[in-house]
């Protein structure tokens, strides 16, 4: 036996079991019928709304638990109804189709879901937003569908749904919110639109995600938009992704991980401890790699960067136990500090023709380093740059001790 949660128009805030007969505990919800009356247009403190032209429900002044908003009041339509609108003794609410919006996050609606049971949320046409906080801290909902009129999720509308398996997303939907569903730490089954323009910081932070595909229509990847997500092994960014924030992807399983070319930042921490990562390529135009960008790629064999990237951060690759080659593109201007420190494995580096700078211990304890090419561009060497790599060749040690004494030890 399922219980549901149907919302009608453009929001029912009331509790129905669906093919559950004869269960007493289920809410009944009126839309068309005679159930219960609308309450009179005096028993509401209302406003002008200014964004939908209507008249906006700002209050409610009767006692009654079970109310049904009227289609006018003063003879202009209901058009939106705010977050306070009613108190928590409230419990059913019919809305008129006249409704653009409902700032759900007023009533103690998580209260009543967990209550009743709710597993299953069931979002109608018409709906056009779902407001912040909206259906945050609920332990029993399973799955939510959404349907094709929803523009945007507010922030944190779902947040620590901890039993939430399944959103059906639909195309059409342009914003997820900040912490939508951050700490849904079931969520495995996700599908972003190709119409998302914008997903808001940590919004599947430490979910249960095991396949993303990032649309084109993303531009931005915001901070910590997927961090912490164990299960996550693989992804799919299109083209047109621009910029891939601080922690995006950090903390992660992936095993690949492709940059596809209309990139041109990897942002600090980006892809940071994903220890599973066997191969990486950064699309040409990437301009930039971020800080600790991917950090503890442990597993990494294979690297390859982009024909464009001038700058590569600190500790960018640091802990590159496996990589035998670094190859690095004439573009490259600057190798910050840490920046392939600890490649015990490294064999080859190719620093390119046109490197300026390389920063403190950018490869320091590359053990088996046999060969490093130092092009005549290398003006700034830092200290321990190449510590510990005893197995260059004399007449190669002795070239770096031209540019930095310091640089072996």
């Amino acid at each position: 036996m399922k219980k549901y949660l149907i919302l009608l128009f453009a929001l029912v805030c009331a509790l129905a079991m669906v093919g559950c007969d004869n269960d007493e505990s289920a809410a009944y919800v009126g839309v068309e019928n005679d159930y219960f009356r609308a309450e009179p247009e005096d028993m509401f403190v209302f406003t002008n709304d200014s964004i939908y032209g209507g008249v906006r429900i700002t209050g409610y002044l009767g006692d009654k638990t079970h109310l049904r908003v009227p289609y006018t009041i003063n003879g202009r339509p209901v058009t939106s109804i705010s977050n306070t609108a009613f108190g928590v003794l409230v419990r059913q609410v019919v809305v008129p189709e006249t409704v653009i919006r409902f700032d759900w996050g007023g009533m103690d609606f998580g209260a009543q879901v967990e209550e009743a049971g709710i597993s299953e949320l069931f979002i109608p046409e018409g709906v056009t937003h779902i407001e912040d906080r909206s259906f945050r801290n609920l332990s029993i909902l399973e799955k939510v569908s959404l349907p094709s009129t929803l523009i945007a999720i507010g922030d944190q509308a779902f947040i620590n749904n901890t039993n939430l398996r399944t959103v059906s997303m639909n195309e059409g939907l342009r914003y997820i919110g900040m912490n939508a569903f951050d700490g849904c730490s079931l969520l495995s089954e996700v599908m972003l639109p190709s119409t998302l323009v914008r997903v808001g910081p940590s919004a599947f932070r430490n979910t249960a995600l095991t396949d993303v595909t990032i649309p084109g229509s993303l531009e931005s990847i915001s901070t910590s938009s997927f961090h912490g997500i164990a299960a996550l092994r693989n992804l799919y960014i299109e083209y047109g992704v621009r910029l891939i924030n601080t922690n995006a992807f950090a903390d992660a399983s992936l095993e690949v991980i492709i940059i596809p070319d209309s990139v041109h930042t990897i942002g600090r921490g980006a892809f940071a401890r994903n220890s599973n990562v066997t191969h990486i390529q950064i699309g040409d135009g990437v301009r930039e790699i971020g800080n600790f960008a991917f950090l503890d790629s442990r597993a990494l064999v294979s690297l390859s960067i982009g024909n464009n990237v001038e700058i590569i951060g600190s500790h960018a690759f640091y802990n590159i136990n496996f990589l035998t080659s670094i190859i690095l593109p004439n573009s490259v201007r600057d190798v910050g500090a840490w920046a392939f420190a600890n490649g015990v494995s490294l064999i080859l580096i190719d620093l390119g023709d046109g490197i300026d700078t390389i920063g403190n211990h950018a490869f320091e304890k590359a053990h088996m380093l046999e060969y490093v090419s130092i092009p005549y561009s290398l003006v700034n060497l830092g200290n321990f740059a190449f510590s510990g790599s005893r197995s260059l060749p004399a007449c190669q040690q002795a070239e770096i001790r031209k540019l930095n004494i310091n640089a072996l030890f």
